[in-house]
């Protein structure tokens, strides 16, 4: 999950390249069509839609970095403008990363620089956010819907529940996820945060809590974000909860490893009103 986007030292390829392996590297146009096999073969899902003018750019940046050796600076303003590409195209992030470490996998160091990464991943999400708020309720870097959409869900799970004349703690529970303090709430506290270090952390942060729930919870669930912190799912009580629970757990633990983390399953209350007053309680 979040471990393949981090930019760990070099990778031990560059130790085993030399000049005549880099021949090939001087044709941004040749890097262009390894890059898309090398992409194509990892996973990207679209390969008609894989080209875009701003993967030549790509292409040409990292080779002038290269050959410059000490600085990052047209790798980073290239990622950036393929990272709007892909969002305006409607790619995912996390598909938008696999691709970025595709090329880096041609290249001597192995990996991206974490620059590199951060312009991208910031670019994508400023297009993604914009268009997002406009038509969905759902946040498109991890997927987890609206406190609004949180309540209307829970009105719905009530009318249902009066209508088979049953309670709706009897067939749902609300599931609370706690990071405390993680890279959410640091974020929070300063607005503008350590800078670029910062807003990637967030979202990175909120990339792999999305994969995370959703890797264990794949139906009809509803997540949302509560804050910053706190994260709830609005689920089935059924004999499959305990065991999707310590799944969650794991899956958490280690994807933000170096961050305390706290799941545990809320009860709803007898009436609407009462479980509106619960999120506020759970939130803080």
């Amino acid at each position: 999950m979040a471990e393949r986007w981090q930019n760990p030292a070099a990778s031990p390829l560059a130790s085993r390249w030399d000049l005549k392996d880099m021949v090939w590297l001087a044709d941004h146009r040749t890097l262009s069509r390894r890059w898309r096999a090398t992409s194509l073969a990892a996973g990207w899902t679209r390969p008609d839609d894989w080209w875009a003018p701003e993967v030549e750019s790509v292409a040409r940046a990292v080779l002038a970095d290269m050959r410059r050796a000490d600085s990052v600076r047209d790798s980073v303003a290239a990622a950036a403008r393929l990272g709007r590409a892909r969002a305006e195209a409607g790619v995912g992030m996390p598909e938008a990363l696999d691709d970025l470490y595709a090329l880096y996998r041609l290249l001597p160091d192995g990996r991206p620089h974490a620059d590199v990464l951060r312009g991208l991943a910031e670019a994508w999400a400023e297009v993604a956010l914009r268009s997002c708020r406009a038509i969905t309720c759902e946040d498109p870097l991890s997927g987890l819907a609206s406190a609004a959409y949180l309540r209307t869900r829970l009105a719905e799970v009530y009318r249902e529940a009066e209508r088979a004349g049953r309670a709706a703690l009897e067939t749902h529970t609300l599931l609370v996820v706690r990071c405390h303090p993680g890279p959410a709430e640091r974020a929070d506290a300063q607005p503008d945060g350590e800078g670029s270090q910062a807003r990637w952390d967030w979202m990175l942060h909120r990339l792999t809590l999305g994969e995370a729930l959703r890797a264990v919870f794949s139906g009809g669930e509803t997540f949302a974000a509560l804050s910053r912190g706190v994260t709830l799912g609005l689920v089935a009580r059924d004999e499959a909860l305990p065991r999707m629970l310590r799944g969650l757990t794991h899956q958490l633990r280690q994807v933000v490893a170096a961050e305390p983390v706290r799941v545990w399953v809320e009860g709803l209350p007898p009436g609407l009103p009462d479980a509106y007053e619960l999120l506020v309680d759970l939130r803080r």
